[in-house]
């Protein structure tokens, strides 16, 4: 139906390329979700040239692009530059058109914030969380769901920032040394992801394990087999069967993650490089 969309807008005389543009960024929205990333990332970029060139075109519709595209190239593509570079453009459209004081710019720092956290600068991560926050704070009430999302997103960037900064009074351990890369990846994933992290840290690898098959098993019903999250859930859940010592089932959900990225993911992609890493450590401890 997007394709129709698109077809039919750009038939229309005179041509608008701001319609255009939006009816791009639905049908690469679409792409996306159902794992055809090549294509979605082609249609994005469409969408922003055409959007920034067309006449009359209010400029928040073309923020809206850019937070969308800025999302892909940190979630598809494992570019937080990238993303940081459009995350920023649209802030400054954002506040040019509208203020500052809404949501929109909130959760463009939002963005900014994952971003940051991406490249490992905790402190900046702080720094657009708790301005998001702020903006939270004066526009919704302490009840709404952006709110609590805001307070909740911004209690592990805090921590992380501290220890950056050497507040925390001791180093990381080795054990989130290593999985660090696999945190940031999960900042932002569902509530059944977000009881994982919690039943993780508290011991209950079982209970962590029973959220995850929650997790994926909602992600293969609303997405599809392939999609590049089943491949995410996957890998968590290698690691959760690696500290039960279950390696059997370590390695087929390890494999079973990579042959999901192969087909949803660019090979350089973090994602992949954690799944190699998990698989490495399963075949490391049975010697092969």
């Amino acid at each position: 139906m997007f394709e129709q969309a698109v077809a039919i807008r750009r038939e229309e005389r005179p041509l608008d390329n701001g319609r255009v543009a939006v009816a791009l960024a639905n049908l690469a929205r679409a792409l996306t979700d159902a794992g055809h990333l090549i294509s979605a990332e082609a249609y994005l970029d469409q969408a922003v040239t055409l959007s920034e060139s067309a006449r009359g075109t209010r400029a928040t519709e073309t923020a809206d692009i850019l937070v969308q595209f800025g999302s892909f190239a940190l979630d598809a593509k494992s570019d937080p530059a990238r993303a940081s570079q459009l995350f920023g453009r649209a802030l400054n459209i954002y506040r040019s058109a509208i203020g500052n004081q809404n949501l929109q710019v909130a959760a463009t720092l939002n963005g900014l914030a994952d971003a940051a956290v991406w490249m490992n600068d905790y402190p900046l991560a702080e720094h657009y969380q708790r301005e998001a926050l702020s903006i939270f704070q004066e526009t919704v009430s302490r009840n709404h769901p952006d709110n609590a999302v805001a307070l909740a997103t911004l209690a592990p960037y805090s921590r992380s920032a501290e220890i950056h900064r050497g507040r925390a009074g001791a180093e990381r351990s080795a054990a989130d040394r290593k999985h660090g890369i696999r945190r940031r990846q999960s900042s932002n994933r569902g509530h059944s992801s977000r009881f994982r992290h919690l039943y993780d840290r508290k011991g209950d690898t079982p209970r962590a394990i029973a959220a995850t098959l929650s997790a994926l098993k909602i992600t293969r019903e609303r997405r599809s087999l392939s999609y590049y999250t089943v491949g995410y859930y996957l890998d968590a859940l290698a690691n959760l069967y690696l500290k039960m010592d279950d390696l059997p089932t370590a390695e087929a959900d390890a494999r079973q993650a990579l042959a999901v990225y192969a087909q949803a993911l660019p090979p350089q992609h973090l994602y992949v490089a954690s799944t190699h890493q998990v698989l490495g450590e399963v075949l490391l401890r049975e010697a092969r």
